[in-house]
């Protein structure tokens, strides 16, 4: 099932433009550079040890995310408020941080650290763990 998930984002993330390698470019990550300085870095596997929702993600999306994906956000109609919201969206969520679009234009790119952990989470199934 795993297996079915992974190829199934990877598709969406190549799709839409993004890349599937594991490289990173040496510019630097950032919500508003676009393409020229968005890091390369998803993970071609789940990484080891797997990135979890309770202990890596869900003090990011809390606090990176949330604030306009949330009701009275900006964007409270894409909510990601909770593992469900994210999972739901999980494709979505990996196409824009992947493309560095989220967060957006303003406001401080997410660190390294934090796409490693959202990346590979979700590139590992997105488990509710």
């Amino acid at each position: 099932m795993k297996s079915i998930a992974l190829s199934t984002l990877l598709l969406l993330v190549a799709a839409c433009g993004g890349e599937t390698t594991t490289s990173t470019s040496t510019t630097g990550s950032s919500g508003t550079g676009g393409a020229a300085s968005c890091p390369n870095d998803l993970p071609a596997s789940c990484p080891t040890p797997a990135p979890t929702w309770s202990t890596d993600v869900a003090t990011v999306i809390a606090a990176r995310c949330a604030v306009c994906h949330a009701p009275g956000g900006a964007a409270a109609d894409k909510p990601l408020t909770d593992h469900a919201d994210v999972f739901a969206r999980r494709s979505a969520v990996l196409n824009q941080i992947h493309a560095c679009k989220m967060p957006p234009e303003g406001a401080s790119p997410l660190t390294s650290a934090e796409r490693v952990a959202i990346e590979g989470w979700l590139v590992c199934g997105a488990p509710d763990d």
